[in-house]
């Protein structure tokens, strides 16, 4: 894989600007920014995003998943700052509209493989970010099972769109829970069940990812079938 620093030297920079930046609960921040037709992505991919117009210390850039699909009209990334805020969080989230924002990408394998094979979807956290645009996707033209295992203690990122999308779609399965405990015993449960018969794509924290992995690798499940996106930075 290209090393970031090499990534920011390629042309390909997308320059959009704020639509709205939110804070539906405590730390959990929302940034909505505009599209224009030159700019495609697909479900689950990321980007390198830096603030042009922003004196930010330390480290320039950030990498976020890309919660939304192009359809929606905008480019949208969820984002915790934690306790001791960054630099570079401080001035993203307080970012007014009409403000610039420089973007790499879109980049990354968390994708689709296919339209056909089950999906067994984990997110812990501010993980859910690339899994809802994922959700987003397959909304209105499903052919598959879904489960969605979703841990988090506190809040739950995006719940509305998500429940909205399993309303409609009776191959969806939500499964909304908030301890490791309960996380661990449902994805055995399903390993059960799929075994290699599904991909399973796991989102959120390296020390989640990596837990949820053990578990599943434990099962002899076939490594091309596990797909992972660790978000460094987060506990």
């Amino acid at each position: 894989m290209m090393k970031v620093t090499n990534i920011l030297k390629l042309k390909n920079k997308n320059h959009l600007k704020v639509i709205s930046v939110t804070n539906p609960y405590d730390d959990y921040h929302i940034i909505k920014l505009t599209v224009d037709d030159k700019i495609n992505w697909e479900a689950g991919e990321f980007g390198i995003f830096w603030l042009p117009d922003s004196d930010v210390k330390g480290k320039k850039w950030r990498i976020f998943s890309l919660s939304s699909i192009k359809k929606e009209g905008f480019l949208q990334i969820g984002t915790r700052t934690g306790k001791e805020i960054s630099s570079y969080k401080k001035h993203i989230i307080s970012l007014k509209e009409g403000e610039k924002v420089k973007m790499v990408g879109p980049l990354g394998g968390f994708k689709l493989k296919d339209n056909k094979t089950p999906l067994i979807l984990i997110a812990g956290g501010v993980g859910i970010t690339p899994i809802r645009s994922i959700l987003k996707q397959l909304e209105g033209n499903n052919k598959r099972k879904v489960e969605l295992i979703y841990s988090s203690k506190d809040f739950y990122l995006f719940e509305q769109d998500i429940l909205d999308i399993a309303a409609k779609d009776k191959l969806v399965k939500l499964n909304l829970v908030s301890s490791r405990g309960e996380t661990k015993k449902i994805i055995q449960s399903l390993v059960d069940i799929y075994e290699s018969n599904a991909y399973y794509y796991i989102s959120g924290s390296p020390k989640m990812v990596r837990a949820s992995k053990k578990i599943i690798k434990s099962n002899k499940i076939r490594n091309k079938r596990i797909i992972s996106d660790s978000f460094i930075g987060y506990k």
